[in-house]
């Protein structure tokens, strides 16, 4: 197994892996540049900075969570922290195993991935505002596929860190971390016109992730330290469902030999509005389905799902009052 030495070595690592990816990119091809077309090459070199922010997140993780008996040696450790239980079945293999704090840093790093990415699309408008107009309508909105790629691998990988994930802290980081991407990537990736019908964002993927936990049922537990509250994680789920900037679907044409599923072009606003509206009127005859205890709890249970659907279908006038919507820092 891993020794304590061992395992502060690769939280080092992923925390200076974390401060990497989150850094400015400074030095790429400029007008002075003897290029034949300097921010055509500049434009190139931004491009490659998303697409290796990203990868070098996934790769730090998976590497981090290959550590051999990471829960027998450190479990311990965090023994009665009130929170520490964990389903298993994370894609992500060996995360389940690492305690609390170890996965949040797992967590930090996908989240500074996105943050150079954000930064990078930021440089990248003023390239393309260095353009004529024409040119800028040619190359303002099209990313090479590589970069879509790892745009939806990234989203697939980050959005399966949640199967599984219990500890209200994790949860909370998590939702935080999904709206965040859903505000960075979907945007970006949708932006390109026709994309190869291969290269499909996660849409489904991601809802499937965040659905099971609708609604929260959270009670902090008694002389709670970490003021984790069931309205905060609410809030954090509400606005991965409900997020403006991710009202998109896969936007590959219909294949013809699509099994026909319903869900399979569905937008991430179909499937919130599907799934409150079955809280509304939920479908008695199948297994999942679990009637409230009392008239009063379904007369509560029915007034919440509504005021989620409002949350949804008229998003100016709800988010301000919910703070459903968490902005990107």
């Amino acid at each position: 197994g891993s020794s304590p030495a061992a395992d502060d070595v690769r939280d080092g690592a992923i925390l200076a892996l974390t401060a990497l990816l989150q850094s400015r990119l400074e030095i790429f091809p400029t007008l002075q540049s003897q290029s034949t077309c300097p921010v055509k090459e500049a434009i190139g070199v931004v491009h490659q900075s998303m697409e290796l922010r990203m990868k070098q997140a996934m790769l730090g993780l998976t590497y981090r969570c290959e550590s051999d008996d990471s829960s027998n040696n450190y479990n311990s450790l965090n023994a009665g922290d009130g929170y520490e239980t964990i389903s298993p079945g994370l894609n992500v293999e060996g995360l389940s195993q690492l305690p609390r704090m170890k996965r949040s840093l797992c967590f930090k790093l996908l989240e500074g991935a996105l943050d150079g990415v954000k930064a990078d699309k930021l440089q990248l408008d003023e390239l393309i505002q260095q353009q004529s107009s024409t040119t800028k309508e040619e190359i303002g909105c099209v990313f090479p596929n590589t970069l879509l790629k790892e745009m939806s691998k990234f989203a697939s990988l980050t959005s399966s860190c949640l199967h599984g994930e219990t500890d209200p802290r994790c949860l909370l980081q998590l939702l935080r971390l999904l709206n965040k991407m859903q505000q960075i990537l979907p945007p970006l990736f949708f932006s390109t016109p026709a994309i190869d019908p291969r290269i499909q964002f996660p849409t489904v993927e991601v809802f499937d992730a965040v659905a099971p936990y609708y609604p929260v049922h959270f009670t902090p537990p008694k002389n709670d330290p970490h003021g984790i509250t069931r309205e905060m994680l609410q809030d954090a789920l509400i606005a991965v469902l409900c997020e403006r900037g991710a009202m998109y679907s896969d936007n590959s044409i219909e294949d013809e030999n699509s099994n026909g599923s319903e869900n399979e072009n569905a937008t991430t606003a179909e499937l919130s509005a599907r799934m409150f509206l079955e809280r509304l009127d939920p479908p008695k005859f199948t297994n999942d389905y679990d009637p409230p205890s009392s008239p009063e709890s379904e007369e509560e249970d029915k007034v919440d799902a509504l005021r989620d659907l409002s949350i949804l279908l008229l998003p100016s006038s709800s988010s301000s009052n919910t703070g459903a919507h968490i902005t990107v820092a």
